[in-house]
């Protein structure tokens, strides 16, 4: 008996002390304290939905699920509350994320794209390919119109480096979709 509640008691420790670490993990996530590579990875193995890859800029970044607590512009590259996922027909991906300085500016070199550029969303097993066919800006209000296409599309959405008043809008026309193999 005495053998049967040392185990359970230790059981619940370990229980406890897993779950502490966890909400530290996520806790130093969402500040901004982790550094650590490896601690990262963790976090996007367990709760990422995909990924965008632009190579020219050389991003590689997870994306979250909406109601994530790691879909936030000041933690990661942001799907929007609008946004569709890439398997839908007329899909609307918007994405957003930092263009400054910091290290979670993750869309600080998009201006680097020109028109016909390749940006990819991978999402369930299938890597989604997406051309950029327009770029503009738009006034920054936190409200913003974008109308729907006769394409599915992926929008990316960045603060302008120069004009704090502004914002700059990628939008990208899928033209490709391939099973992904890993």
């Amino acid at each position: 008996m005495i053998k049967s509640i040392k185990i359970f008691i230790v059981i619940i420790i370990g229980i406890c002390f897993i779950h502490q670490e966890d909400f530290f993990l996520r806790l130093h996530a969402r500040s901004g304290i982790i550094n650590n590579l490896e601690q990262t990875k963790v976090i996007e193995q367990d709760t990422s939905i995909g990924k965008i890859v632009i190579k020219k800029i050389h991003l590689e970044q997870p994306l979250f699920k909406i109601n994530s607590e790691f879909n936030h512009v000041d933690l990661n590259v942001m799907v929007l509350n609008s946004s569709d996922y890439p398997d839908k027909l007329l899909h609307q991906v918007f994405l957003a994320a930092h263009s400054g300085t910091s290290d979670i500016a993750y869309f600080k070199h998009l201006d680097q794209l020109k028109f016909n550029d390749i940006v990819e969303i991978y999402y369930q097993g299938t890597k989604y390919q997406y051309q950029i066919k327009d770029i503009y800006s738009i006034d920054k209000t936190g409200m913003m119109y974008i109308d729907k296409r006769e394409y599915a599309e992926l929008i990316l959405i960045t603060c302008d480096k120069i004009n704090d008043n502004l914002q700059i809008v990628y939008r990208a026309k899928l033209f490709e979709k391939i099973a992904d193999k890993g």
